[in-house]
């Protein structure tokens, strides 16, 4: 009888162990499966992936190679395979990434229309005045109402407003305040108005601006104090005639109601 007990327990145990290891592999097979399918559903599926990429507002940019940009940022590979999967790129990231990308862009809005489309809206800077670093006009770049430099600028236009400042003129960079820029602009307009011909501003320092006239004399005046100035100055100009305006050398607003000219 001593003999057959353990004989018997060992036969029990050899048939349950089979039966556990094929229960937990089958389970196992079938989650790993489970979870391939949904990771393949959910990255790869085309139903999800762009097949259409929208452009509006992009009248002077190159739209093939922006299409070619936005491609290459929503695609990314997984174990070989390529995917432009709608659900799983940031509207905000791309949105900056074009921003980034280039400086003639002042805004673009990104919209996803599910379950395959995307649509790119762009708002363009637009030129406000010209900046040099130099009275040399080869190095010169357009700047927006916000004071960007965004785009060299090459046979500028009669008229066009010409601001002077020495330092950088890279791409993208904030190079005058916008109230400044306004004021200027302000103060090119009025004097238009009273005959007098504008050349370029070039400016002294965070106040203080000189504008050459046609004729190559200067009218100083400041940014603080512009309305007052300008009227000041329709007030000389209303006193001298138009030989003695020409031959002049310079008009200094800058002293309050004290007007000074030579």
């Amino acid at each position: 009888m001593k003999r057959r007990k353990p004989l018997r327990k060992k036969l029990r145990s050899k048939r349950k162990e089979p039966l556990l290891k094929e229960g937990f592999f089958s389970v196992l097979f079938l989650l790993v499966s489970l979870g391939g399918s949904a990771l393949y559903f959910f990255f790869f599926y085309p139903f999800f992936q762009v097949d259409e990429i929208m452009v509006g507002g992009a009248e002077n940019l190159k739209e093939e190679s922006l299409v070619n940009f936005v491609e290459e940022k929503i695609e990314f590979d997984l174990l070989s395979l390529s995917s432009k999967n709608i659900l799983l790129f940031s509207s905000n990231g791309l949105r900056k990434e074009i921003l980034d990308k280039t400086s003639v862009v002042r805004d673009v809005s990104v919209e996803k229309i599910f379950p395959a489309k995307l649509k790119l809206k762009f708002t363009q800077r637009i030129p406000r005045a010209v900046w040099c670093n130099t009275r040399d006009t080869d190095f010169c770049s357009y700047i927006d109402r916000e004071g960007i430099t965004f785009r060299k600028a090459h046979d500028i236009k009669k008229g066009s407003p010409v601001i002077v400042k020495e330092g950088d003129l890279s791409l993208g960079k904030k190079v005058i305040d916008s109230n400044h820029l306004e004021r200027i602009l302000l103060f090119m307009r009025e004097a238009g108005n009273m005959g007098l011909e504008t050349n370029y501003f070039h400016i002294l320092d965070e106040k203080e601006v000189e504008a050459y006239m046609k004729e190559r004399w200067a009218i100083r005046f400041t940014f603080e104090e512009i309305e007052r100035e300008i009227e000041n100055l329709r007030l000389v100009v209303r006193e001298l005639n138009k030989k003695e305006i020409e031959n002049l050398k310079y008009i200094d607003l800058r002293f309050g109601d004290r007007v000074y000219y030579k």
